[in-house]
Parts: C-alpha cells; sequence; structure tokens
C-alpha cells in the first residue's frame, strides 16, 4: 500500500453525538469522541477495499486538536491522507470541518491485521 490514499466521511451532528449525550461535556454540540471517531472512519473506510481477504484495520492512536464547536443539525466532514506506510502500520493526516469552517485536525495510526487471528487472541 503505498501514502497518499486519501479518504473522507460525513455526518450531521444530532443528539446522538454531542457532548452532552456521549457524556464527554454538558454541552449540546458535536463531541470530541465523534469527531475522532468520523475522522477514524474517514482512514478506514479510504484502505478497507485495498486490503487482501481476510483483513482489516484496527485503530491504535489518534492524537486530535478540536479546535471549534458544531452545533445541532450542521453536516460535518472528515478528511484522511494516508502519509506513512511502515510495514502493517499506517499513518493518517486528519482534519475535519463543518459547513463554516475548520473544527480539529491531527493524526491517526491504524494497524493491518489479520481478522480471524485478531479475534481469536
Amino acid at each position: 500500500m503505498d501514502s497518499g490514499i486519501r479518504g473522507k466521511a460525513c455526518s450531521i451532528v444530532n443528539e446522538g453525538n454531542t457532548a452532552l449525550a456521549v457524556k464527554s461535556g454538558g454541552l449540546n454540540v458535536f463531541a470530541t469522541p465523534s469527531v475522532a471517531a468520523l475522522m477514524e472512519q474517514a482512514c478506514y473506510e479510504s484502505i478497507n477495499d485495498r486490503l487482501n481477504g481476510g483483513q482489516t484495520t484496527v485503530g491504535v492512536s489518534i492524537n486530535v486538536k478540536h479546535i471549534a464547536a458544531t452545533k445541532i443539525g450542521k453536516k460535518v466532514y472528515a478528511d484522511s491522507v494516508l502519509t506513512h506506510v511502515n510495514g502493517n502500520r499506517l499513518t493518517f493526516e486528519v482534519t475535519a470541518y463543518d459547513e463554516d469552517k475548520k473544527i480539529a485536525f491531527g493524526t491517526h495510526e491504524r494497524v493491518i491485521v489479520d481478522t480471524e487471528s485478531f479475534l481469536n487472541k
């Protein structure tokens, strides 16, 4: 697998993915854990079809700065770029936006695993 692969994931902020709902804060705005999950989704989906049969990826680290709030009803997007491949380790740069602005950025690392072996550990 080569670096440069891009991914995108989209969602809408709703009562189920707010800080209040996921218990990461007390406001009805897009939660930091929800931002991170959207970023992971963009990474996962960008490379999933490029894996060999019986393989998947698992997230092993994420470092995200959540820099702006997003209200309920707004669309949110996460973009990913695969920046480094080291054997079965994949490193991505990730950025999230709402309809008006950048809301988060960071890095995410995933590892390619054999699905059956991983589940039988």
